[in-house]
């Protein structure tokens, strides 16, 4: 809970009231597998309510202000009741000889602030430096007694050239590890398949017919936290391509779209949509009866994808409609006469 309230802060900065887009990030930032759970919504209200109820955040009063598009409803905003600019400043204490690696700390303002300053004083002056290095959450919880704290803080202006960092508090950040299965032979291309289903069906069939050095399991929004744990073996296998696969929703066009910008800030391969599947899943859709795509996020980045797919997916969006991913399963793959045409291979 700690984590969320100072990832509700970093976020604010100077503000002391958020709209339900900034409160998401700083939800998904905290804990992306909880903001990646089904469940999503009614963990995000247990959250702030607990907030409210410890008098952290104030909600809205009136329904108008709340968001009620699916259950269970989700303020509008967030008012951060005890921001920093509203409480009072204590009375200033001796002067401190920082270390010398927190020589910027008399600049920092912030009481908040100067308390995790000064942990990381004591914990330079007990050794620090000479420590091993361990995973940031174990250090986290060793300083903070919170393992997710230091999560929040390495988005604020605490961290930086000149400020605080992983190397300066002995430690490092780890993606989660992502499910993932090589095969010999298939060309130098991963495959990243959104639901854990049509995962298993796309390993399964890539064992038989291997057309990936990859197959992996992105577990929904989890991805853009757990893609950094591919890069051995991208490096490994010489993988110059990722390919995204996943339901043609808002959602999870949004997931593949931002994924292709965390990539490239990791320095990984380029992420690009596995247009054959994508145009087999549409071509199934037309097929089927219409499920309506009954998310609140806003109309998706469709330039990702390439023409003539880009319109034909365009169509579906609008008509407010979504296409899960496991209409490609195993059956249809198996009785495709011919399936469309491996990374390579000419149609």
């Amino acid at each position: 809970m700690k984590g969320f309230l100072d990832a509700l802060h970093a976020r604010a900065e100077r503000r002391r009231r958020l709209p339900l887009d900034a409160v998401w990030r700083a939800f998904r930032d905290t804990d992306p597998h909880a903001a990646a759970a089904s469940e999503q919504r009614a963990h995000l209200r247990s959250a702030l309510d607990n907030l409210v109820k410890e008098g952290h955040l104030r909600t809205p009063r009136t329904a108008r202000c709340w968001d009620d598009s699916a259950v269970p409803a989700l303020p509008a905003w967030v008012e951060i009741l005890d921001h920093t600019d509203a409480r009072p400043k204590p009375a200033p204490g001796p002067p401190v000889a920082w270390a010398p690696e927190l020589a910027f700390a008399p600049a920092i303002g912030r009481p908040d602030q100067i308390e995790v300053l000064m942990r990381v004083q004591r914990f330079l002056a007990e050794g620090g430096r000479n420590r091993p290095v361990v995973p940031s959450r174990e250090r986290s919880l060793d300083l903070f007694g919170d393992e997710k704290r230091l999560d929040a803080l390495a988005r604020t202006r605490l961290f930086g050239p000149g400020r605080l960092s992983w190397e300066l508090l002995r430690c490092e950040p780890l993606s989660p590890p992502m499910v993932q299965r090589e095969e010999q032979g298939g060309p130098a291309v991963a495959l990243i398949v959104e639901n854990h289903h049509t995962w298993h069906t796309f390993q399964r069939w890539n064992a038989l017919r291997p057309q990936y050095a990859v197959v992996a399991y992105g577990a929904g929004k989890a991805v853009w936290t757990s893609l950094g744990s591919l890069a051995e073996t991208l490096a490994r296998r010489g993988i110059s391509c990722i390919e995204y696969f996943g339901d043609l929703d808002r959602t999870g066009i949004g997931i593949a779209v931002r994924l292709t910008a965390i990539a490239r800030d990791l320095g990984l391969p380029c992420v690009i949509p596995a247009t054959r599947w994508y145009t087999l899943l549409v071509d199934r859709a037309e097929a089927v009866a219409a499920i309506r795509d009954d998310t609140t996020a806003a109309m998706p980045d469709l330039t990702w994808f390439p023409e003539p797919l880009r319109s034909r997916v365009s169509d579906l969006v609008a008509a407010g409609r979504r296409v899960p991913q496991e209409l490609v399963g195993w059956e249809v793959m198996q009785g495709q006469e011919r399936l469309p045409p491996a990374p390579g291979e000419s149609p």
